[in-house]
């Protein structure tokens, strides 16, 4: 069994695929059933397949976005009028948020840090791939269980 820690880039690029695929399924508990585990094949696929597709779903969103919030406007107001508008919606949005933050800050006092997690050598992703390629050979998949220090995703 291979423990993975939280805190790892490619758990929570994991973690993120799984959760984006099951928003895209419509079912936004997806992440539920592998929050805590699952096997090194379907890691090895979700990290290297749904990933990528994943990441073209929102880079395309957020181009659509970009084209619907800033390129249009800018065709029909003009360059001064719409960004104008947004330095002013900007300052007054920013302002608020910095008094709002300022004010709790001074309210409550200051936190400490958190402390980093102590923890060994850490499973890489060619570590996980070699037991991939091991798991194809044998054809059983080791489990993985996720978990140990870091933050929850």
């Amino acid at each position: 069994m291979i423990e993975l820690n939280n805190a790892q880039w490619h758990t929570r690029l994991f973690l993120w695929s799984v959760d984006v695929w099951g928003h895209f399924k419509g079912n936004p508990n997806e992440i539920e059933r592998f929050r805590h585990g699952t096997n090194v094949c379907h890691y090895i696929r979700t990290i290297f397949v749904a990933a990528p597709f994943a990441f073209a779903s929102v880079g395309l969103f957020i181009w659509w976005a970009v084209y619907v919030l800033i390129i249009s406007p800018v065709g029909d107001l003009g360059w001064l009028n719409y960004f104008g508008g947004l330095a002013v919606f900007s300052a007054v949005a920013g302002l608020s948020m910095y008094c709002r933050w300022f004010y709790r800050g001074y309210k409550q006092g200051r936190r400490p840090r958190r402390p980093k997690p102590e923890h060994g050598r850490l499973v890489s992703v060619f570590d996980l791939i070699y037991e991939f390629i091991l798991a194809q050979k044998r054809k059983v998949c080791p489990l993985i269980t996720i978990g140990g220090a870091g933050h929850d995703a």
